[in-house]
This record gives C-alpha cells, structure tokens and sequence, in this order.
C-alpha cells in the first residue's frame, strides 16, 4: 500500500506549487477539520502566520464584513498556512522584529479601509497571477463539505497572507 504524499517544495513561496501539490493540496484543503488542525499547528511553528492571521482577523471585524465572509477570509488565510506548512520541509525562522513589523504595518490599515481595499486586492491579482496553481488550489478550500465560503474572500485572505510572507521573505531580516 501507497500513501500518496506532498512532495517537498523549499522554494514556496516565491516559486508556484507544482501541478502534482497543487492537486493534493486542492484536495487537502477542502476537509475543513484537516486545516484547522494544520493550521494550528503552522502557527505554532511559525509566529508571523500567528500574528497576521489574528490581525486579518480583526480587520474583517473592524470593517463588518458579513459572516459568510469575514470567516471565508480567515480560513483563506489558515488554507494558505496549511498550504505552505504542507510544501516545506522546515518552518521558515523570520526575524521576531520584522514579523513584528508586519503584523502592525496590518494592524495600521484597520483604519484605512480604501489603502487596505487597495493593497489587498493588488495583493490578490499578484498571487493568481504569479501563482495560478496555489491560488486554485486555495479557491478550492471555498468548497467545504457541502458549505460554500464566498470564494473571492477565502482567496483574498490567503492571498494577504502570502503577500505579508513574501514581503519578510523579500526583506534583509530573513533568517534561513
């Protein structure tokens, strides 16, 4: 007997996920219960998904996103962690000040509705664009047993997310 498994992918995220994750990963993420268990544990392992998955969090509290939504854009963001803990062999190790920083420069667009509007929906059209095979893998993560999340807001939350990575990964205070 075979378990099919992921296939290790160092490079994510500045590189797509292969045809091959992305089907398993697709597949994966539309068990809620498996990402929240997984997520959980990338957070634990990685405190910058901690840290802006809470602030996420507050901005859709903050800017009243209906239910269907705010919670749509949470579980994109835990679909992305999931995603990325899946991929890597080894949880990233960023510098605690600079994830710091990114969770507050979030933190700050809790009152600046229209910026966040911007910056998140170019931070959405940069992640299909640069990663079509991780961004319909997250889409999938909006069928949940039966349930459907509304699939423009479980891709812009996983797709903030990836963007406040890649701007640690971009940054000189990654740690590899």
């Amino acid at each position: 007997m075979t378990i099919a498994r992921v296939e290790t992918q160092p490079d994510f995220p500045r590189k797509d996920l292969t045809d091959y994750n992305a089907a398993m990963v697709e597949f994966l993420l539309q068990d809620s219960d498996f990402v929240e268990i997984a997520h959980e544990q990338s957070e634990t392992h990685v405190p910058l998904y901690r840290l802006v998955h809470h602030v996420l969090k507050l901005y859709g509290i903050a800017n009243d996103f209906p239910l269907a939504s705010h919670l749509a854009f949470s579980h994109g963001a835990a679909a992305y962690e999931t995603m990325a803990t899946l991929v890597r062999p080894l949880a990233p190790q960023y510098d605690h000040y600079q994830t710091a920083g990114q969770a507050a420069s979030i933190a700050d667009l809790l009152n600046d509705g229209a910026n966040a509007t911007i910056l998140f929906a170019d931070a959405r059209d940069r992640f299909v664009s640069e990663q079509p095979n991780a961004a319909e893998a997250i889409k999938s993560a909006s069928k949940l047993h039966g349930i459907s999340l509304p699939e423009d807001y479980v891709l812009l939350g996983a797709a903030v997310e990836r963007q406040l990575e890649m701007d640690v990964l971009d940054s000189d205070a990654y740690n590899t």
